[in-house]
C-alpha cells in the first residue's frame, strides 16, 4: 500500500460496513450524511480560526513588547 491508496479502501470498508449492518440489524445505515457534517465541520475549523503563537525559544526579555502583552492577556505573569 502507498500514499494516496488509503480512500479507495477505506470507501470500500465503509461499504462493506453499510451492507453488513444491514444485513445483521434488517435496516440500512449510511456514513455519507456524517462525512458532508464533519467535513463541513472541519473546514470551519481550519478556514474560520487564526492561531497564533508565541516564541518561547527565547528569554523572555528579548520577546518583543507585543508579545509580552499577549502573554498578559491570556493570563499568564511575565517576571
Amino acid at each position: 500500500m502507498k500514499v494516496g491508496d488509503e480512500k479507495p479502501v477505506l470507501e470500500a470498508s465503509l461499504r462493506i460496513i453499510e451492507l453488513l449492518y444491514c444485513w445483521v440489524n434488517g435496516v440500512g445505515i449510511s456514513f455519507e450524511q456524517s462525512q458532508k457534517i464533519n467535513k463541513k465541520w472541519a473546514e470551519e475549523l481550519w478556514n474560520g480560526c487564526k492561531f497564533d503563537r508565541v516564541d518561547r525559544s527565547k528569554p523572555p526579555a528579548t520577546r518583543s513588547s507585543r508579545a509580552l502583552k499577549e502573554l498578559s492577556s491570556n493570563g499568564c505573569q511575565h517576571n
